[in-house]
């Protein structure tokens, strides 16, 4: 049971195209999130940089998204997973 902050931007071409990862306020609770992943003052994969508004890039990257499979319910799942996970390195 860890709250936090986040946000995820879908595409403009969603659901055709994966959430391209999501983004934690800053200083919000990561919880076991493998923090290697989450950029403080810059994005990829054709990301906004959010940082000056306050949030921080996780890169969730759907690298298998299949449209008409996989669903924002389905990318969220994931999303939560990683917070949960204790197989952090």
């Amino acid at each position: 049971g860890v709250r936090t902050d986040a946000l995820v931007l879908l595409p403009k071409t969603y659901p055709l195209a994966a959430p391209i990862g999501f983004y934690l306020a800053t200083g919000a609770a990561s919880a076991q999130l493998d923090r290697s992943h989450l950029f403080h003052n810059r994005a990829y994969h054709g990301a906004p940089d959010l940082s000056g508004e306050g949030w921080h890039w996780y890169c969730g990257v759907a690298d298998t998204w299949r449209p008409g499979h996989h669903t924002l319910v389905s990318y969220l799942t994931v999303t939560l997973a990683f917070f949960a996970d204790r197989a952090v390195a």
